[in-house]
């Protein structure tokens, strides 16, 4: 009966409190919609930082310490423009099915990665969304904020053409947090996230929230 009584008492504290207080959806002091961007950096992402140009958003960016070290100029361009870098992992692995002291050395890793970039994160946001009593210490000890959503695009997801644009309006909200995919990892769609840079345009272009810099796009 104890047994079960400590095995029921660590499952609590290590999965379901860390969830129960990180994952309530914070409305940020914004007029906007705030849009976040998982999984990056990859080959789209270059086209997603035009885009927000375009608009002149500031994006929020939560990616993989093995893929930003694979692509450096983008992390330095994300952080020349005025976007937020933010960590997400080393590699994208799900934080319930590793040891702690894996998970530990991934987020270090990936903390480290980011640092030799030039970035010292200040927002951490876990892999699928899940938050352990290991992640959430690493990001207070780094002086990192957890950073969750209110709404996924599900632009992983094979989808018909315009049905993420059309997710993004109706979730769109003053402060509201959006999540995008600018990379692919573990059962998504190979070539979902190819095309969520054109559902991201078509949003915009409909959206009263952005309007487009005309300077820049030469309208």
């Amino acid at each position: 009966m104890w047994i079960f009584f400590g095995i029921a008492g660590g499952l609590l504290f290590y999965f379901v409190l860390p969830n129960w207080k990180y994952r309530k959806k914070e409305i940020l002091p914004s007029e906007k919609p705030v849009l976040t961007f998982d999984d990056g950096p990859t080959e789209v992402t270059e086209e997603v930082l035009d885009i927000l140009k375009d608009y002149s958003i500031q994006g929020y960016f939560f990616v993989l310490g093995e893929k930003a070290l694979q692509r450096p100029k983008l992390i330095r361009r994300m952080k020349e423009e005025g976007h937020i870098v933010g960590l997400h992992a080393y590699i994208h692995r799900h934080g319930a099915l590793i040891l702690p002291h894996v998970l530990w050395k991934d987020l270090r890793k990936g903390y480290e990665a980011l640092m030799k970039l030039g970035i010292e994160p200040k927002f951490y946001r876990p892999t699928h969304g899940f938050y352990t009593a290991i992640s959430c210490l690493f990001s207070r000890m780094h002086g990192m904020k957890n950073f969750h959503w209110h709404a996924l695009m599900r632009d992983w997801e094979k989808n018909e053409e315009g049905v993420v644009a059309k997710r993004l309006g109706k979730a769109s909200a003053p402060g509201r947090i959006l999540v995008l995919h600018d990379g692919c990892e573990g059962s998504a769609d190979p070539k979902a996230y190819q095309k969520m840079p054109e559902e991201l345009r078509k949003y915009l272009k409909e959206s009263s929230f952005f309007k487009k810099n005309l300077r820049r796009s030469g309208e």
